[in-house]
This record gives C-alpha cells, sequence and structure tokens, in this order.
C-alpha cells in the first residue's frame, strides 16, 4: 500500500506542476465561477450509525453574501455541509449530490483529521486525498482530538472566516510562539513515507472564548498528534511541542518559556528572540547517542521581584537552561513512550553517517530507543527590558 502511495505522490506532484501551467494559459475548464461550490476546508471522521463504522466528511463552502444589482457585495461567510457512508467516495457523494454547484477544491486551505480517523489509518485519507486532482498540495494538514466536524462549525474570532483563521495561525504564527507548526499535505505524505521518520501534525481543538457564551466556540492550535507509520498513536502538550521544535531544529522567535526565579517560589518570562539547535549523532563501537546543542538568546520582560544584576543575570541563564533542557527530555521521553520517533534523530544519522544507518536501518525505531541523547542549552539574556532593578513602592 505504502509503494501505491508513493507512486500517487509523484504522479500528484507532476499533474500539480503541469495543470498550474496549463490552466495560466485559459480559464478554468468551462464553468463560471457562480456555477461553483468553492471548497475551503474539509474534515473527515470515523463515526458509528446504528452500530455500523461509518466515513463522515464535512466541508465548510465559500458563500459570497447576497447583493442587489449593480451593488458589490460586502463580507462573506461559509456554509457547512457534511456525508456520511462505508467509504470516503460514497460519503462525499452524500452531501455533493444535495449541492446544486460543482465542487471545486482549488482553493481548500486546510484538512482536518478527527481522532478516530487518524488512529485507524491515515493510508486511506491520503489516498483519497491525492484522487482529487484540485486539491492543493500545500494545503495544511491537522489533527483533532473528537470530531473533525466540531472544528469546522467553529467560529472565527478575529479572522472572517474559520478556514482563514485556521490558515492565518498554523502558517506562522504557532511555530513563532513555539505551540506547535504547520505541515503541508506533501510533508506530511513524505514522512509517511520515509524509511527513517515518524510523522506528525498540528493539534486544532475547540475553545470557549467567552465562558458566559458556552456555545460559543472557536479553535486553538496547540500540540501536536505523533504518528507511528499511518497511525496515530499519541499526542503532545504544549510544553512538548515546545521541546519538540526545539529538536527538531525549527527556529523560534517570539516563544515564551516560564522560568522559576533563583528563589523557586516566584516566576518570569524568558522571550525567545534567536534559536539555533544542532544534532550530532554519533556511533562507537555499535551504540548510538546524540548530542543536541540548542542555543538561545532572549529577553526578560518581568523581573519576578529581583534586580537583573550581572551576577544574577547569570544565575538565572543557568536556570533558563536547565528548565529547557528538562522541557526537551520531557519531550524525548513522550516520543521513546509511544515507540515514534517523529523527532528525526534518525533521519540526521542517515543523512551525516549513512554507512552507521546501514547497520541500524532494519531495526530503526528499536536503536532509538536505546540510543543515549543528551541534550545541552546554552542560553544569553540580550536585555531586560526597560528596568532592570525592582520597583519599590511605598506602603
Amino acid at each position: 500500500m505504502i509503494e501505491i502511495l508513493k507512486g500517487k505522490v509523484i504522479r500528484r506532484i507532476t499533474f500539480s506542476l503541469l495543470s498550474s501551467v496549463i490552466f495560466l494559459t485559459g480559464c478554468w475548464s468551462s464553468r463560471e465561477v457562480e456555477d461553483l461550490a468553492i471548497i475551503t476546508l474539509i474534515g473527515l471522521d470515523r463515526v458509528t450509525e446504528g452500530g455500523v463504522d461509518k466515513w463522515q466528511v464535512s466541508s465548510k463552502i465559500f458563500k459570497p453574501l447576497a447583493q442587489k444589482k449593480d451593488e458589490v457585495a460586502k463580507g462573506t461567510t461559509e456554509i457547512l455541509v457534511k456525508g456520511t457512508g462505508m467509504t470516503i467516495q460514497e460519503a462525499d457523494l452524500e452531501y455533493l449530490k444535495r449541492m446544486p454547484r460543482f465542487p471545486f477544491f482549488g482553493h481548500m486551505s486546510s484538512f482536518v483529521i478527527g481522532e478516530e480517523a487518524a488512529k485507524e489509518s491515515v493510508e486511506e485519507v491520503m489516498s483519497i486525498h491525492l484522487a482529487h486532482v484540485q486539491d492543493r498540495p500545500r494545503s495544511f494538514l491537522l489533527v483533532t482530538k473528537g470530531e473533525a466536524l466540531d472544528i469546522l462549525g467553529a467560529e472565527p474570532e478575529l479572522a472572517s472566516t474559520i478556514s482563514k483563521e485556521i490558515t492565518g495561525i498554523v502558517e506562522d504564527k504557532a511555530r513563532k510562539f513555539g505551540t506547535a507548526m504547520g505541515v503541508t499535505s506533501v510533508q506530511f505524505i513524505e514522512c509517511l513515507l520515509s524509511q527513517d521518520r515518524d510523522a506528525y501534525l498540528p493539534q486544532i481543538n475547540l475553545v470557549y472564548p467567552d465562558k458566559e457564551e458556552s456555545e460559543m466556540k472557536s479553535i486553538e492550535i496547540e500540540g501536536f498528534g505523533v504518528f507511528r507509520g499511518p497511525k496515530l498513536v499519541g499526542w503532545l502538550s504544549k510544553e512538548q511541542a515546545t521541546g519538540f521544535l526545539f529538536l527538531c531544529q525549527k527556529e523560534i522567535t517570539g516563544a515564551s518559556i516560564i522560568i522559576p526565579v533563583q528563589d523557586g517560589e516566584t516566576h518570569f518570562t524568558y522571550t525567545i528572540n534567536i534559536s539555533k539547535t544542532d544534532v550530532k549523532p554519533e556511533m562507537e563501537e555499535g551504540k548510538l547517542s546524540f548530542t543536541v546543542n540548542v542555543q538561545l538568546k532572549g529577553t526578560i520582560w518581568e523581573t519576578g521581584g529581583i534586580e537583573l544584576t550581572e551576577e544574577n543575570i547569570k544565575k538565572e541563564e543557568e536556570i533558563i537552561n536547565e528548565t529547557i533542557e528538562k522541557i526537551c527530555m520531557s519531550t524525548i521521553k513522550k516520543a521513546k513512550e509511544l515507540d515514534s520517533e517523529f523527532l528525526g534523530f534518525m533521519q540526521k544519522l542517515h543523512q551525516v553517517n549513512p554507512d552507521a544507518w546501514q547497520e541500524v536501518k532494519e531495526e530503526w525505531r528499536e536503536t532509538f530507543q536505546e540510543a543515549k541523547i543528551e541534550v545541552i542549552v546554552k542560553s544569553k539574556v540580550l536585555n531586560t527590558g526597560r528596568m532592570s532593578k525592582r520597583l519599590e513602592i511605598k506602603e
């Protein structure tokens, strides 16, 4: 199945590139825009109806607001539709046959996979995803605890539509703040087909911004769902997600880490401005080890009640190092517990030491389980905001 999927990936990407050139020279087929149902977001779930397991496909469809003649339409909206069936294709057709317009997937920004569907296997899901010739290979994939249908039913807080809100967060902000990272269809499939790394997807869940209005629900992209082969096997918390981003050598700018002050009772926030990670694998006498060097530069905006003298800053830098090392080791521990090598360490070994990889490739996950991993963090406080001394206010 994986080999078939690999062939489909190559054909799919080739077709997309050729199509982009062809479509630039003329109109998209003979259909007018007003005849199209423009799908912006898709959700896929495994549900049980009458004791029978079925697929559930949900879609958000772009719908321009009504306007009078010679008047420009103001704003847009999206409508939610769904269908169920014994196969994904049947679920698709179940709602598409009720639509008077022809479905168009060329503007689909994201694809959300429900927990039960992801646990069962994403092979069939991705095969169907590739079969849609209009689907964008760079659309984002996300996974949720619960049903994808609920995510599609959420309301945007700042963007005009929920699909735009998801794209805006996952495209850039999530990684910068150290809570998650966008994964495109192509990137996810590459991980699924990889011989040296497991896949991962950003986690999207519902939140209720206004507790008094319990029906109002929006979305939060924080953490990751991790896979072993084609199946979802577990989740990373917000803190473990930050550790993952450090470990997989992704630049983080803007993430805030809560650090205990020297007395251990109060805390301050260390905001990362620059991060750099280097992973060094080493094979010695048949035993594999990794050394992860993380270099950070950041800012302290809250003093935590202490004066940030040169001496105190050095002490706090040591505490920052220890705190982030613990965060990274927590992520590594989770990876080994789930028996999922989503960190990319074995991929790094494959790249820098092909001979060593050949020795362990048949049991690469087991080798990762036994590998000794050391994380060394060196942080620097660039500045302390506008105040380095404690603010003392008289009673």
